[in-house]
This record gives structure tokens, sequence and C-alpha cells, in this order.
């Protein structure tokens, strides 16, 4: 890949360069060893595979309309504070976990809100996932 696009954009490489230099030159750049590779693959391979289950035991989150202006308030707080974000930031906090995370329960929170209960149930996991990994 790094060959195909040196010779089609070599100020590509460049850029890229200068945005990840403060990665050690040796995790930004191989050889790498083949079994991540295919462990990952592996792991997409499952997923794929279960996708047929998944979606034969996929139930909406209940209504509850009672919670839908608490959930409408979380998602306001949530979109001014994203909101805050990028005018003070720009997008770059987006790579973050913590943002992904925020960015997932606010989505969920308007979903919730909405009604959505089909939505809401798919943004459960990145949720979680992501809300853990921040504060763990």
């Amino acid at each position: 890949l790094r060959r195909h696009v040196q010779a089609r954009r070599p100020e590509l490489l460049r850029t890229m360069e200068q945005v990840f230099k403060f990665v050690p030159q040796d995790l930004r750049s191989g050889p790498w060893s083949w079994l991540p590779t295919v462990m990952l693959a592996g792991v997409w391979l499952a997923a794929v595979a279960s996708v047929p289950r998944a979606f034969a035991h996929f139930t909406p989150v209940p209504s509850a309309p009672h919670l839908r202006g608490l959930r409408l308030t979380a998602f306001f707080y949530g979109a001014f504070v994203l909101g805050y974000m990028f005018k003070k930031n720009g997008l770059w906090p987006m790579a973050s976990w913590t943002m992904l995370g925020w960015t997932a329960a606010t989505m969920r929170y308007l979903a919730g809100a909405l009604a959505f209960g089909s939505i809401q149930r798919i943004l459960t996991f990145p949720s979680l996932l992501a809300n853990s990994v921040t504060f763990f």
C-alpha cells in the first residue's frame, strides 16, 4: 500500500509522517507479525457469522414515555458539550474513546427520546464499550 501511495501521491506520505511523528517509529512501520492479522480476520468472521443469530434474537428497547423528557434533556446537554468541544478544539477529540462514548450515549438518548427503540438498542453496546474503556 505504501508503494502504491508513494507512486500516486508522494506528498501524502510526507504529510502522514508529520501528523504521526509523535508515535514511535517501530510502532508505525513494520514488519509486523502475521498472527494479529489472522486473529483480527477470525474476529471479523465470527462477528459476521453471528449476525443471523443476532437478528433472530433482536428486541427493541421497551417504550418508556415517562422518560422521554429526561432523555431529551440528556441529549441536549450532550449535544451542547459536543458543540462546545468542536468549537474549542475542532474534530481531533473525536479520535478518543471518551468523545466516541459521549457521542454514542448522546445519540442513544436522542433515540430514546424519539421512541426509536431499535436504534436505542443498537447503540447500547457501543455506548457501554466506549464509556467503559474511558472509565477503566
